[in-house]
């Protein structure tokens, strides 16, 4: 597998299956097959579960949970030994420090479940399946100087927030043959937030 030969950004609308099959039907025309699949797809929640929206809970769980499960589904037959699966999670779905993103981390939750249950399915075809858990990403939805910032810096060992190129940095060891032996994992990337 040569990491760097080809690779195609396609874009889909998570919350739809019939795009999420096109999406990788597209990817395999374009590549020729596929070596590796990142669902990095999400979409947050914040709000306590007693003021719940059901349409907007739906949303989150079609986005977050649904699609990596149908990405994961339609990119099989294309993948051969050597090929990877690797979902974006959240910290959260492993600590939650205050309230407010119950659903959220629930649905981020999913993703470890998902991940050890399919490194079991696949590993028998030398398909490795990881998860990597960001914490505070300096991003456009949760910018590094906006108003909860300084709370999340808090929490973190490194008084911190990751930047994009960090967690891009942990896909694509999990995606090197240097990761080979890895499957069913979570590699935390999170400034030490769950420390």
């Amino acid at each position: 597998m040569d990491l760097w030969r080809q690779t195609r950004t396609i874009q889909a609308d998570s919350a739809d299956p019939d795009a999420i099959t096109r999406a990788v039907s597209e990817a395999v025309s374009a590549l020729g097959g596929l070596d590796i699949l990142v669902n990095s797809a999400a979409i947050g929640h914040s709000g306590l579960i007693a003021d719940l929206d059901v349409a907007e809970y739906q949303k989150l769980m079609d986005v977050n949970v649904r699609a990596p499960v149908l990405f994961a589904k339609a990119a099989i037959p294309h993948l051969s030994a050597g090929g990877r699966i690797i979902s974006i999670g959240s910290g959260l779905g492993e600590r939650v420090p205050f309230p407010g993103v119950t659903a959220y981390a629930m649905s981020k939750a999913a993703l470890t479940s998902f991940t050890r249950g399919l490194s079991r399915e696949l590993g028998p075809q030398g398909i490795t399946v990881n998860l990597v858990q960001p914490g505070s990403v300096d991003t456009d939805a949760n910018p590094a100087d906006g108003p909860a910032a300084d709370f999340q810096r808090s929490l973190t060992s490194l008084g911190r927030f990751a930047k994009p190129s960090e967690i891009a940095n942990a896909v694509v060891f999990l995606s090197s043959p240097a990761a080979s032996v890895i499957t069913g994992a979570t590699l935390t990337a999170d400034a030490g937030a769950i420390a």
